[in-house]
């Protein structure tokens, strides 16, 4: 087998030898008829060994490129090795890796064996290394893992909770290419586990989801279904692996489909975001993923000189998802790369979780994302979605589509009953590739399911079959008998020059005092100065005032990285919450 093969480029600015040329065809993709992920994998290296399955983008620019045939003998390497430790089928192993070969490598080499991948994010700096460590030790205790899998960078970490658990530590080097024959592999079905997912816990503690084959395929295939995944078609992401969405929307569902995929740290992005823009561009992509922030930083904070000459013509469905999707996100992405070949139809709004594998409702390709624009006040008093006539005393959100097919979407009220269109309530789930229960979690399984059906914490209406998804029930900010989505807040406090992108939290508070509730808005900002604050503090009261028609009790201002956040990239509002009410924030000195 030849080595990967890996080129070193200057830039991202030129095109990538695969893809000269590249555009995309007429013959729709499917996923091959298999019973597991392995099996696909062994079906393309089969059917076009020699094809480019992954590229990966380092932080020097330098692409290593594999293909079908090469990952699947990195992933057989792996098997064997588990194999030899005493890992089989069923087996949970929890795996620790930057984006790169080695980390996809492990998880198909766990699939081939019909172990049960884990992964988990890195520990970075010595208090992260902390917190990762008890981490990983919780989700080796509920996923009863049987190896733990890590870089060499992470080994030392790694080490404690190896022996704290009576787990063996592998590493890159124990998958050595003199390692013996594979073993004969088992025969998987649709109910063997995949992989287990856990959450990005936005509103609690992760749950551990455990995602059959069964549940992976059927959701890759309604995906690619109504997404459309045509021959020429590839995707380039950045999105770690060990959330849903990196793992399922950018990596695995094109792998299925036969479908090149390029991989970039998620470091490397927020490093230096314009890098996930020049891949595209280098790798001439049709298809990316990203949550609503991504998409906001790129419009609102890159400089014309960052973006010269870049060209992203060739971008056909760029994915926002895993947050609230913003209408002012839409139109500034839309207006900053439009002189770069962006086309406003090619942003794709959609809406999924961990729980459904990943994806549950997406829109029809090729149209303009639909913008409602629903009456504040019918909304926050009645919670009904009233259509209003212009943006004064409106609310946008964003349609995110019809559900996949074999998918059902439910609206349901307080008591459980289906409710009609507009109105708002819980969504509640119910399809081919919904997770049964969490891993042993009894009480958080019985919370979760209602007769059949997910309830997903979500609130949203249904408007012409379409789901607009209006936030957290959890995070609802209720005042003076009217309910406010913290969305509405952060939005409009993040339209003021000084706040910092995607890095907004509106909650409400407990004031003892007062015997109520304070809505209080957190933002980040580089601002220092204290006359400065003050007018950026005026500035985003006034606005929010405008826009939501509600003045925040409290206005916090804090420096970057302050706010806590999810896997995902998302504020996880329950912990600014406790360090709010355990006064724990302190604004810039």
């Amino acid at each position: 087998m030849r080595p990967a093969t890996a080129s070193a480029a200057a830039s991202l600015a030129g095109v990538h030898p695969s893809r000269h040329g590249a555009t995309r065809g007429a013959e729709r993709l499917h996923v091959p008829d298999v019973a597991s992920l392995g099996d696909a994998l062994a079906h393309h290296a089969r059917t076009q060994p020699d094809a480019i399955a992954m590229h990966f983008v380092g932080f020097d620019d330098q692409v290593t490129s594999l293909t079908y045939a090469e990952l699947l003998a990195r992933a057989q390497r792996v098997a064997t090795t588990l194999a030899a430790r005493g890992v089989g089928r069923g087996h949970a192993v929890v795996c620790c890796f930057d984006t790169g070969p080695a980390l996809l490598a492990t998880f198909l080499g766990c699939s081939l064996l019909g172990a049960a991948p884990v992964l988990t994010e890195m520990p970075l700096g010595s208090t992260r290394t902390r917190i990762w460590a008890e981490a990983v030790a919780r989700m080796a205790q509920i996923a009863g893992a049987r190896a733990l899998v890590v870089d060499d960078d992470f080994r030392a970490a790694a080490d404690e909770v190896a022996r704290s658990c009576e787990l063996p530590l592998l590493g890159p080097a124990d998958f050595s290419s003199s390692a013996a024959a594979p073993p004969a592999l088992p025969a998987l079905g649709a109910d063997d586990i995949a992989f287990i997912q856990f959450s990005s816990g936005t509103t609690g503690a992760p749950k551990g989801i455990s995602v059959t084959h069964g549940a992976l395929l059927a959701n890759a295939r309604a995906m690619g279904a109504r997404a459309g995944f045509v021959r020429g078609d590839a995707t380039v992401g950045w999105l770690p692996l060990y959330h849903d969405m990196g793992l399922v929307g950018v990596t695995l569902t094109p792998l299925l489909h036969g479908l090149p995929v390029a991989l970039m740290s998620p470091m490397a992005f927020l490093f230096k975001p314009e890098r996930w823009l020049w891949a595209l561009h280098h790798f001439r992509a049709t298809m990316t993923c990203a949550p609503n922030f991504a998409y906001q930083l790129c419009a609102k904070r890159l400089t014309p000189a960052a973006t010269a000459g870049l060209d992203l013509g060739s971008l056909h469905l760029a994915f926002n998802g895993a947050e609230q999707v913003q209408r002012d996100t839409l139109t500034a992405f839309a207006a900053r790369f439009a002189p770069h070949g962006f086309r406003p139809e090619a942003m794709y709004p959609v809406y999924g979780m961990a729980e459904a594998a990943l994806g549950v409702a997406f829109p029809d390709p090729g149209a303009p994302p639909r913008v409602d624009l629903v009456d504040r006040d019918a909304l926050t008093r009645d919670g009904v979605a009233a259509p209003g006539c212009s943006d004064l005393g409106t609310i946008a959100f964003v349609s995110v589509g019809r559900p996949l097919d074999g998918y059902e979407v439910r609206i349901a009220g307080g008591d459980g009953e289906p409710l009609p269109e507009r109105r708002q309530g819980q969504i509640l789930l119910r399809g081919p590739s919904i997770t049964r229960a969490y891993v042993n979690a009894p009480d958080d399984s019985t919370a979760a399911f209602r007769d059949g059906w997910l309830c997903t914490g979500d609130l949203g209406y249904l408007a012409d079959g379409e789901l607009f998804v209006c936030g957290r029930s959890k995070d609802l900010i209720i005042k003076a008998g009217r309910n406010y989505h913290p969305h509405t807040f952060e939005s409009s406090a993040a339209r003021v020059p000084g706040v910092r992108v995607g890095c907004v939290a509106a909650i409400a508070a407990r004031n003892a005092e007062a015997g109520t509730e304070d809505v209080v808005v957190v933002f980040e900002t580089r601002v220092t100065d204290r006359a400065e604050l003050a007018a950026l503090k005026a500035a985003v009261e006034a606005q929010i005032q405008r826009d939501v028609g509600l003045r925040p009790e409290r206005l916090i201002a804090v420096p970057p990285q302050a706010l806590p956040k999810t896997s995902s990239g998302k504020v996880a509002r329950s912990a600014v919450v406790a360090l709010v009410v355990g006064g724990r924030l302190r604004e810039p000195a």
